[in-house]
């Protein structure tokens, strides 16, 4: 088994051939830079984005998958929530909202029936990092990056801009939990 999501698993058996052509995954801090003098920007982190998953595999009815079908079997999952396995491995450490299904590339016959087509799913992480309103308080739901794997060893935030980093109240919390 390649990767299994909401009790449907992309693998290859004698019947049926759903194999994944593409993942991508994607993690992103909220930040926000604020002028500390002179030109020079603070970069306060207020928590995470969330975490997105994005797949694309190939379906066709020489390969036991009727992409018509198989997308719509899709659409009537999106909005259900459940663990994403890679191999045997959990992604994250909540469950993936199925937020959006996509039938792309498709490729029409005489008849008008799909013959080849890509099926693309987004899938978002629901279990995230957030900042409270005033900035000071951070829920820590799952442990994402370490504290050095963000800012490096010397404490100051990888960006463009000269940054101090975020605030100590922040790196407080994001060290805690």
């Amino acid at each position: 088994m390649q990767a299994e999501y909401l009790k449907r698993r992309f693998e290859i058996k004698d019947d049926l051939h759903r194999l994944i052509s593409g993942i991508e995954l994607s993690r992103s801090l909220k930040t926000e830079e604020k002028e500390v003098k002179d030109g020079v920007n603070q970069l306060e982190v207020k928590g995470y984005d969330k975490q997105t998953v994005n797949i694309e595999y190939n379906v066709s009815g020489q390969w036991g998958t009727a992409p018509y079908i198989e997308y719509m079997e899709w659409r009537r999952l999106k909005g259900k929530k459940g663990p994403f396995l890679l191999g045997s491995e959990q992604l994250g450490s909540g469950d993936f909202l199925l937020k959006s299904v996509e039938l792309a590339d498709a490729k029409p016959v005489n008849n008008g029936v799909v013959a080849i087509a890509s099926i693309k799913l987004e899938l978002v992480l629901d279990d995230i990092l957030e900042a409270t309103e005033n900035g000071n308080q951070v829920k820590r739901n799952m442990r994402e990056i370490t504290w050095k794997e963000m800012y490096g060893s010397a404490g100051v935030a990888k960006s463009s801009t000269a940054a101090a980093g975020p605030s100590e109240a922040t790196k407080k919390a994001l060290l805690e939990g």
